[in-house]
């Protein structure tokens, strides 16, 4: 009886982790979920990455099919903002916005609550993309492997930051999530992203990749903490976005200095 309703458990916060981080079908759920089940449908955010990654190398295949390089690259990044209904996309345009301001706190916290986007939200929504676009063309034929592995790394700096990040409001996606998790249940859900990593990619620049997102992400709680007082559900978008954009643009630098990322090459 107990298993069955841990696998219950299990199949509804999958659900629901499907149903709330992407725009795809999701099984129809019998009831309303509690906050709990809603806080854990964060621990399955690395398998959607991946699923999502799966899709968006699909778009980048059928792009050289159809026109060559530079389309396969474009539907590649655009199929990932799609999946996610910009969702995460969204919230770093919010959190650009507030830099934008020069505010701090509770006034900074105010403008990534407008629905609008400013010019500094229009700013980084084209270097995001443009970024993405650069090294998703300039990786070639290594580029399927980063598509995959981007998405799922960003995910888990975001449980991190999930972890390790208080709620900035009383109220939101950051109260619902913020310091909701198991230290430990991340803990081992990152060491099993990084010996899948580990398994599929060359040693040295798996390391160097991970390594910036480590770093990227230890930066971005600590400015996080003391630009915001805490997370948002913005703050959360940010860190997936700004991680895959990351992750990207190291990977393309190492495979710009002759650094092979993959174990294997299509395309």
């Amino acid at each position: 009886m107990k298993g069955d309703v841990s696998l219950q458990r299990l199949g509804r916060t999958f659900a629901l982790a499907w149903s709330f981080f992407t725009i795809l079908p999701a099984p129809e759920l019998q009831r309303s979920p509690t906050p709990d089940e809603l806080a854990k449908s964060a621990y399955w955010l690395p398998f959607v990455g991946c699923v999502i990654g799966g899709l968006a190398w699909l778009a980048n295949r059928a792009g050289f099919w159809l026109g060559g390089s530079l389309l396969a690259s474009l539907l590649a990044v655009v199929a990932q903002g799609v999946l996610t209904g910009f969702l995460h996309v969204d919230g770093l345009l919010d959190v650009a916005d507030a830099l934008g301001s020069r505010t701090r706190g509770d006034a900074a916290l105010a403008v990534m609550k407008d629905s609008r986007v400013g010019a500094m939200g229009a700013i980084a929504a084209v270097l995001l993309f443009l970024g993405k676009w650069l090294w998703a063309y300039g990786l070639g034929g290594s580029n399927w492997l980063i598509l995959w592995l981007a998405p799922v790394w960003s995910r888990v700096a975001l449980l991190w930051g999930i972890v390790a990040i208080p709620a900035a409001r009383p109220s939101g996606l950051g109260a619902l999530f913020a310091e909701q998790l198991s230290v430990r249940a991340v803990t081992l859900i990152s060491l099993g992203s990084i010996a899948a990593t580990l398994f599929v990619c060359r040693w040295f620049p798996a390391v160097v990749c991970m390594g910036a997102q480590a770093i990227l992400t230890v930066w971005s709680i600590r400015f996080a903490k003391s630009r915001f007082g805490g997370a948002t559900g913005d703050v959360y978008g940010a860190l997936v976005e700004s991680g895959e954009w990351c992750i990207g643009l190291v990977a393309l630098a190492m495979h710009h200095h002759g650094v092979f990322f993959a174990r294997f090459v299509w395309g």
